[in-house]
């Protein structure tokens, strides 16, 4: 009955009764529909792990860069504490290692 009110359904119904009538249809169909479940789920599994691999290297990136903002930010205390006791700039950029641009900003602030 509710194959008649909805086109879909008529259609999915009149598919259904051909392949209950022949057996090479029907296996034939059931082999299909497995090969796109199979094909889905290779899918999905491929996006999932590209997924994982980018989060790694997200991860790793993030960890690199939060070391070199630390070292940066370490770098920056000392030269205070260089400039607090009194040495010269050349002596800061020397035992810094930060540029003689990054040492005016300092010295601006």
């Amino acid at each position: 009955m509710i194959a008649t009110k909805n086109t879909y359904i008529k259609s999915a119904y009149k598919t259904l009764q051909v392949i209950r009538q022949d057996e090479k249809k029907r296996l034939a169909y059931e082999a299909r529909e497995k090969a796109l479940r199979d094909y889905n789920q290779g899918m999905l599994e491929a996006e999932l792990r590209g997924r994982e691999i980018d989060r790694k290297e997200g991860q790793e990136i993030g960890q690199k860069e939060g070391q070199a903002t630390g070292e940066y930010e370490k770098a920056i205390q000392i030269a205070k504490n260089m400039f607090a006791i009194g040495l010269s700039e050349d002596m800061v950029t020397q035992v810094t290692g930060l540029s003689s641009i990054q040492i005016e900003l300092l010295l601006q602030k």
